[in-house]
């Protein structure tokens, strides 16, 4: 998985190289964040998430920017999935919500999303719907 996300991630080096990938900004640069902090969390935790904090949920640009709608598309459209993770086994940053319990919502990107990417950005001939 190291290496997967490791080449997916020279291939997007920031938030603009995903461009037409899914037709949505918000969408495209939420796919491209998590995927870095996928690769971030691999290596220094040992699973690929990223945390999910508040910023999926805002807006901007005085309505321009819906990341809350971007988010739901993502997880409706089977390309991310949230998990519960107890807090003390993943160390969160401080801004991230700890609930009750707790445990901290995780985003983890589904197979489905790592071969779109990978056919995307050439590292995989298949065709993928």
């Amino acid at each position: 998985m190291q290496e997967r996300l490791d080449a997916l991630c020279k291939k997007i080096p920031d938030n603009w190289a995903l461009c037409n990938f899914l037709g949505n900004c918000e969408v495209e640069v939420m796919v491209a964040q998590t995927l870095h902090a996928c690769q971030i969390n691999l290596k220094e935790r040992g699973e690929a998430f990223s945390f999910r904090g508040g910023g999926v949920f805002s807006t901007g640009g005085g309505g321009l920017v819906d990341n809350g709608k971007a988010y739901q598309r993502l997880l409706d459209e089977g390309y991310f999935e949230e998990r519960r993770r107890k807090a003390t086994d993943v160390n969160p940053p401080d801004d991230t919500r700890v609930d009750e319990h707790g445990q901290v919502v995780v985003i983890v990107m589904t197979e489905m999303l790592l071969l779109k990417l990978e056919w995307f950005v050439g590292l995989s001939k298949e065709s993928v719907a």
